[in-house]
């Protein structure tokens, strides 16, 4: 009942913060900017998506190398499961769900897979940083900087905690994948900006994305729908009306909403794999052991001779 309270009340505060920024945006405007996005531009931005996936799912199935085998299309299949959790769970912690989705871990292993699904998290926040640092610095010497000591200590702190005595080539591809995958992402979102005629420098661009990402990472709204678009309406304040900046947070969601739909069909087909394996469950094994005593005690005493069985009383009745 509280998650059903929880949810509702998201889904009323994106509809609310959505409701005043298209009424102080004036929706015919935002309309109008709509309809003028530059189409080659747009039809980029949304080409990023499915190199996002497979980038993604190739990170996460390196990391799992330790612990599991399985292919790039079972890691593809539960990464976009993950895209459809984060609909609902904020925060996108749909992602650290992808634990459980390996198959044949035990307890044990299965805490490691969670703890590397978080390693993923630490990577795209590092990333996220760099960026806010790029354009805060202004100086390429600074984003270098920032992007090695971000990179040292991710190789650091996974090669202590994750990956003991793992090859310094893996690490470092790791790191380089996350980089990678990112560079999807803000190629995508610059795409986005240069859709809606959004003119800005890259670093400050950059920055203000990463700013307005990390706002959508809330968890007051349904997919940080409404703070996501509201920081993007001012951060861009300064080059960009307030309708131009809709249409950008409307091509944001789709960041979300586009694979996380990917990821619905699998994502109800995975919870029909559990249904049936909920028969394999420790209660059911139990129960199923008694009745299997049960039936070879009957057995047994079907088979014993009439003057070995126990006597029994009968009531006419």
């Amino acid at each position: 009942m509280r998650r059903k309270i929880t949810f509702a009340a998201k889904i009323a505060a994106t509809l609310a913060i959505a409701a005043v920024l298209w009424q102080s945006a004036d929706w015919r405007e935002v309309a109008r900017q709509a309809s003028s996005i530059d189409r080659k531009a747009l039809l980029l931005a949304l080409a990023m998506f499915p190199p996002q996936v497979v980038v993604s799912a190739w990170r996460w199935r390196l990391l799992m190398r330790p612990l599991a085998i399985f292919g790039l299309k079972e890691s593809v299949r539960q990464t976009l499961i993950a895209s459809a959790l984060n609909l609902v769970v904020p925060g996108k912690l749909g992602d650290v769900g992808k634990a459980a989705m390996v198959a044949d871990l035990g307890a044990t292993e299965r805490k490691h897979a969670a703890f590397r699904a978080v390693w993923e998290k630490v990577a795209d926040v590092a990333v996220l940083l760099c960026g806010i640092a790029l354009g805060a610095s202004g100086k390429p010497v600074w984003v270098a900087l920032a992007v090695a000591v971000a990179v040292v200590g991710l190789v650091a702190w996974e090669r202590r905690r994750l990956r003991p005595g793992g090859t310094k080539f893996e690490l470092t591809t790791l790191v380089a994948m996350t980089a990678l995958l990112w560079t999807f992402h803000f190629t995508q979102l610059i795409l986005f900006l240069v859709a809606c005629g959004v003119n800005v420098a890259l670093p400050a661009a950059m920055q203000r994305m990463a700013i307005a990402i990390f706002a959508g990472l809330l968890p007051a709204t349904l997919c940080g729908i409404g703070t996501r678009d509201a920081a993007l309406a001012y951060l861009f304040a300064d080059v960009a009306p307030a309708s131009t900046m809709a249409v950008v947070g409307l091509l944001t969601a789709l960041r979300y909403l586009i694979p996380g739909a990917a990821g619905i069909p699998l994502l109800w087909t995975w919870r029909s794999q559990l249904r049936t394996e909920v028969p394999n469950s420790p209660t059911c094994l139990q129960q199923r052991f008694s009745q299997s005593k049960s039936a070879e005690s009957a057995t047994e005493f079907a088979s014993r001779p009439l003057n070995a069985r126990p006597a029994t009383t009968t009531v006419d009745g």
